[in-house]
Parts: C-alpha cells; structure tokens; sequence
C-alpha cells in the first residue's frame, strides 16, 4: 500500500479531508484563465496561441486522477475552508480584464460555495433520522 493511499485512508477515517486537492486544481485553472485571458488582450487567438495552451490543459486532465479525492474535500467543505479558497483564488487570480476576474472569482466563490451546501445536506440526513 503506498503512503497517499495510507493517508486518504487516514483522513477518510477522521471524516476531515483538507483542501490540497482542491487548490491543486484552483493553481491549473488560475493558470490556464490567465494564459487564455493574456492571449485574447489584442483579440485574436491564433493557431500557435493555441498549442501553447496545450500544456496548462493537460495539467487540468492529470487533476482527474485525483477527482475522487477531490471530490470527498469538496462535499467535506467546511465555512473556513470555504473562505481560504475563496481568498486562495482572489489572491492569485490576475486578469487583464478586471469585469472577467471578479466574474471568475463569483464563480468559484459559488462553486466553493455548493460544498457547503452538499455537506450541510449530508448532515441533514445523518441527524434528521
């Protein structure tokens, strides 16, 4: 058994999964938006801009082989974890285009936000019965 499976394991054990995971993959979209967002400043997108995204999109498919983690640190969301990703992203988010980043930045605050939500309902159901 390798050491991250020991310590999913152990965090499963204690129902608290962190947000690593989560950043992780806030980092890949952060980088990918920036490089789009600087590429599109003259209007154009052409064919070599593109390829030169390639990289930054592969790093967003490499995050799917952790998504089953990622998805137990989402539905284990906690308010305080909620806000230091919200802030995580707020501080390292820079677009050009400022109407684009506080657009970006609502969107993850409610993206963050639906894990509060998942969990809030899961504790619904483990104590309303």
């Amino acid at each position: 058994m390798n050491t991250e499976k020991l310590k999913i394991e152990a965090k499963a054990a204690l129902k608290e999964y962190g947000i690593d995971k989560i950043k992780d993959v806030a980092d890949d979209l952060i980088e990918l938006g920036e490089a789009i967002d600087k590429r599109l400043e003259d209007g154009e997108f052409t064919l070599l801009e593109k390829i030169t995204l390639t990289p930054k999109v592969f790093a967003l498919v490499g995050d799917f082989k952790d998504r089953k983690i990622i998805w137990l640190q989402f539905k284990d969301i906690d308010e305080q974890e909620r806000q230091e990703l919200i802030n995580y992203v707020s501080e390292k988010l820079d677009l050009i285009n400022d109407q684009a980043e506080l657009i970006a930045e609502a969107i993850w605050g409610a993206i963050v936000s639906l894990g509060i939500i998942i969990n809030l309902k899961k504790y619904i159901k483990t104590s309303g019965s």
